[in-house]
């Protein structure tokens, strides 16, 4: 054996995928030539122990001949001619190709062609037909998305392209047939509307390489999509995603490509998921019962070999029974279809394996099922070797005559048809006359509706939903699993509909609308969305934090954190959650001051450092998002108007460090200060308004983060604040090393304390709650001086006192 070496820089002759691309052959007449097939096709010229390389098939790369021919290569054969001539077949994702009969065969440009044009032998991963029509959507490996046309399909018919990439699973919607969804790989998910492409999106924590997409066509604006951390979850129709995490006994990492998701079209509010299951629950399958906003996880199998620990292969629910289920499985000798009855609470094989019956079921991978609507006990499996048949629930199967014996990997039902994806021989339709009978569960849709909090100074808020038929006779209304209202009226689509909630306390509450329709007995499950309630404090003529406390800041869910970032800081400072920042994230947190402008407060100063990425105008990268902090202010909590939006290019240190990729981090000397004037920003004297502030990231390249020191810090206790006192609460001792006693005289209830120097400074502040008592203990680090104890109660009433610290 020669081991062959070589300086050619096109000498990478598999491009890195030797282990899906990789064919060998000899040329038939030359012992120093051979091919090579990896990602794109060369001829190899050897020369002792050396080679030299050429491409003649290219796939995509336009710089090399032949770059027509298809990526992948699987298969390379030499057809002898005459006179040394010959020809070459290859194989590959593209189909079938063939150079020209000559001795240096498919050396030069043009010299192939698709030598099977025509043959229905694409491999597709799934399929749909459009409502009503025989027109019909599939994605193909390797091959994209492909869509008929015309209402005339046939095995001549000829698709158009929908969609590039590697083709998966598709959606046709059911009440809207000029609009559909198409995949790829990865969960990069594409949708048409009127037949027009609107864009695509990427789906985070894709399964390696397969994209799945569901839903139900009795509720087909709902779609869902699988990733390793959870369930996507889009309620118009992939337009907007929302991801449902499962962080227990859903997922391995990184994510398999056995991870699905099926929804019930006996009832759209049941939404399966998962990747395998094993016995002793360290993986699970989950189920939903309220149309995919929660899952939970389903029951193990038990199985008295206690050898089923598997990646499932496939899923699959039954038309007509809700809690009907089927978990398919394509490992040798076990079991190859569960079925379970009862909502995933027990299991039992359909195929024989357990009990080591003979029921015709074949020993090989299983795809897809689909169970008859007009009776339940005849059910079609999709396996590795053709479409197999049970009459009898599982008793018996047979092969499906009619079908080649090839890969189904997808099938379902839409009018009378049971539309099939096969792996190797393009797509088939089955007409069944008992379809022609079969009509879609009726399934009520939920309520749509919205939250808004009725403003600064209100805890209540405003409902506002509309209802998704007339037929619908009444709702109720559920505040955190709580019953709140029971409607009942004349509903109409397209009315705007109010409630108004009691006063919520402060933090995230979940909304629930339940929805009947009493006339044709259906209902729908509850309904749950988050929303939030901020209790602001009582507004004010200044803002002054010279280091942030707890109680200046609503931080929504964590996203802004008040700590010295590990060390990089002197103090305590206001920063997002993690740094670096995450991708594709927002991070928001409230001041929880409102500020009544006036002439005299109308600038707002603060210190900052923003490490953040910049906008760039590389213009390859026109088309990326990228990373910003943004300031905005609110009268109403409706409209935020910006204040100030920017990145690390505000100022050249913040850059500088930006720059310094991975190692860029915080210091004190970043801090930058910062002035705003509120009246220059649409806001007029004697309005009340608050803040909110967020760090933005896109999907791409991300930094250190945006730190905020203090806010207003030079501002003094007004004259009006120091002369109020109501006599309602003692200090003692008044001179003390910071640890001291507040006594009130009556129950002052929930009260904020602030602490200012003898310049007015504000440089402590606390909530304390004195229903829990009329005496309170603080303790201080403060500078030795003169200080300012001052007590807000509820009722917005101050009282002052003096203190000493040693």
């Amino acid at each position: 054996y020669t081991n062959l070496a070589t300086t050619d820089g096109n000498a990478n002759l598999l491009t890195g995928q030797g282990w899906y691309d990789n064919v060998i052959m000899a040329h038939p007449y030359d012992s120093d030539i051979f091919y090579v097939g990896g990602v794109a096709v060369f001829k190899v010229t050897v020369s002792g122990s050396t080679f030299t390389s050429t491409s003649i098939a290219s796939g995509y790369d336009s710089s090399q001949i032949n770059s027509n021919i298809h990526v992948d290569q699987h298969g390379l054969f030499s057809i002898l001619g005459t006179g040394n001539e010959f020809r070459i077949l290859l194989a590959n994702d593209g189909g079938v190709y063939s150079s020209s009969m000559k001795q240096d065969s498919g050396a030069t440009q043009g010299d192939w062609s698709n030598a099977v044009g025509g043959k229905n032998s694409t491999q597709f991963y799934g399929a749909a037909k459009q409502n009503g029509t025989d027109n019909y959507l599939a994605g193909a490996q390797d091959n994209g998305c492909w869509i008929s046309t015309g209402d005339d399909s046939t095995k001549d018919k000829t698709y158009s392209s929908a969609f590039g990439g590697d083709g998966f699973e598709v959606i046709w919607h059911y009440d809207k047939p000029q609009d559909f969804i198409v995949s790829s790989q990865n969960n990069r998910i594409g949708r048409y509307n009127n037949f027009t492409y609107a864009g695509a999106t990427n789906l985070s924590g894709a399964p390696i390489f397969y994209t799945k997409v569901a839903n139900a066509d009795n509720n087909p604006d709902v779609v869902f999509s699988v990733s390793g951390n959870g369930v996507w979850r889009s309620t118009d129709f992939a337009a907007t995603w929302d991801l449902i995490p499962i962080s227990s006994n859903f997922a391995q990492s990184p994510p398999s490509s056995s991870l699905n998701v099926k929804v019930s079209t006996a009832d759209p509010n049941i939404v399966w998921a998962g990747f395998a299951m094993t016995e002793s629950g360290s993986f699970t399958l989950h189920v939903s019962e309220d149309n995919g906003q929660s899952f939970n996880q389903a029951g193990v199998y038990d199985n008295p070999s206690g050898t089923h620990n598997l990646p499932i292969s496939g899923l699959g629910t039954s038309y007509i029974e809700k809690n009907r289920a089927y978990a398919l499985f394509s490992s040798q000798g076990r079991p190859k279809i569960l079925k379970t009855e009862d909502l995933g609470t027990t299991w039992e094989d359909i195929t024989g394996f357990e009990t080591g019956i003979n029921t015709g079921f074949p020993d090989v991978a299983v795809h897809s099922i689909v169970e008859m609507p007009f009776d339940k006990d005849i059910i079609w499996a999709g396996t590795d070797i053709g479409l197999f048949e049970t009459e009898n629930g599982g008793s018996s199967w047979a092969l499906v005559s009619g079908m080649p014996s090839v890969a189904v990997y997808d099938m379902k039902i839409v009018n009378d048809q049971v539309v099939i994806a096969t792996y190797g021989r393009g797509i088939w339709s089955a007409a069944i006359p008992e379809l022609n009978s079969y009509v879609l569960p009726n399934f009520l849709n939920f309520a749509e509706a919205t939250t808004q909090q009725n403003g600064i100074e209100s805890l209540k808020t405003t409902v506002s939903y509309t209802v998704p038929t007339d037929d619908v006779s009444r709702i109720k209304i559920f505040i955190d699993g709580i019953e709140q209202e029971e409607i009942i009226q004349d509903f109409n689509t397209g009315i705007n509909y109010t409630y108004e909630t009691a006063d919520l306390a402060e933090g995230y509450h979940q909304l629930g609308i339940q929805v009947f329709d009493d006339t044709n007995g259906i209902q729908t499950s509850i309904n749950n969305q988050e929303f939030v309630v901020i209790d602001f404090d009582s507004p004010s003529s200044s803002i002054a934090i010279t280091e942030f406390q707890a109680s200046d800041v609503f931080t929504y869910k964590s996203e802004f954190v008040i700590d010295d970032i590990g060390g990089d800081l002197s103090s305590n400072v206001l920063n997002n959650s993690q740094h670096p920042y995450s991708d594709g994230t927002t991070y928001s947190v409230a001041l929880k001051q409102p500020l009544t402008l006036s002439e005299s407060n109308k600038n707002f100063t603060y210190e900052d450092f923003a490490i953040i990425e910049p906008y760039t105008t590389n213009l390859s990268d026109l088309t990326r998002f990228y990373d910003f902090v943004i300031l905005e202010a609110s009268t109403d909590l409706i409209t935020w108007k910006t204040l100030d939006k920017y990145d690390a290019r505000r100022f050249p240190e913040w850059l500088a460090e930006y720059n310094n990729g991975p190692t860029a981090s915080g210091s004190d000397a970043l801090f930058k200060e910062q002035t705003i004037v509120l009246t220059d920003k649409g806001f007029s004297n004697g309005e009340t308004i608050v803040f909110r502030l967020s760090l933005v990231s896109d999907a791409g390249v991300n930094s250190y983060g945006w730190a905020i020191k203090s806010i207003n810090k030079d501002t003094s206790l007004s004259t009006e604040e120091a002369i109020t006192d109501n006599k309602s609460f003692t200090i003692y001792p008044t001179v003390s090393n910071g640890t001291f006693t507040i006594k009130t005289k009556n129950n002052l209830g929930k009260t904020k304390m602030k602490i200012y120097d003898i310049t007015g400074k504000q440089v402590y502040k606390k909530d304390i709650d004195f229903d829990t008592g009329n005496k309170h203990g603080v303790s201080i680090n403060l500078n030795a001086g003169i200080y300012m104890v001052k007590l807000i109660d509820v009722n917005n009433k101050t009282a002052i006192r003096r203190i000493i610290i040693k």
